[in-house]
């Protein structure tokens, strides 16, 4: 087998089907679709297309993030050795704890799939997987997130032990403009482009 090889292309759309704001519930459909671009030898991909569909609810509240998702993956049913690749059932969570510091989080996330017509029923074709980590977002967006986890069945593709780590950037929501500076913003400035002069007269309005 190749040390390093191209696995299959990957597409994926998302749709929102119930949006919420700070808190709430939320709901939204993941549709994915792979092509077999692997190398047949390398055992990195699928014989043929495959197709995810996939419903994700998430409750928020206030800084507090639960998520569940399903989906059922359609493929090429095919035989490898004594390792049968049938359709498959996935299901997962996900829950995201901030720390005290509204920076810092903690993440927890589960995911299972199995062979949908012998539902756990082998632990070759089974897989449960479970992993913690920190999140830390600094002020200006760089968020770098640090953790692992690991297996819980033998099955083949289960990991025993997972690292995870990534740098990545969190737009953050911009607070009312203040144009000059003075501390009044914008929409409550009479003048928002000239600094108030602070004299004891109408200090409050630009």
């Amino acid at each position: 087998l190749d040390a390093i090889s191209l696995g299959d292309v990957r597409f994926t759309s998302k749709f929102t089907m119930l949006k919420h704001k700070k808190s709430g519930f939320g709901l939204a459909a993941d549709l994915g679709l792979t092509f077999p671009t692997a190398r047949d030898v390398s055992f990195a991909g699928e014989e043929g297309l495959t197709f995810l569909p996939k419903l994700i609810a998430e409750v928020n509240f206030s800084d507090y993030r639960f998520a569940i998702n399903a989906g059922y993956r359609m493929r090429k049913n095919q035989t490898l050795g004594f390792l049968r690749v049938n359709d498959e059932i996935l299901l997962g969570a996900a829950v995201s704890i901030p720390l005290g510091l509204k920076e810092l989080t903690a993440i927890g996330e589960l995911q299972t799939a199995s062979e949908a017509a012998n539902y756990f029923g082998d632990k070759n074709t089974s897989y449960i997987e479970g992993d913690l980590a920190l999140r830390y977002i600094a002020p200006f967006g760089l968020a770098a997130t640090l953790g692992g986890g690991g297996g819980f069945v033998r099955g083949i593709g289960n990991p025993q032990y997972r690292i995870i780590a990534g740098i990545g950037y969190v737009p953050l929501k911009a607070g009312p403009k203040d144009r000059d500076k003075d501390g009044i913003v914008d929409k409550d400035d009479l003048c928002p482009d000239e600094p108030e002069d602070i004299d004891g007269y109408k200090d409050q309005d630009g």
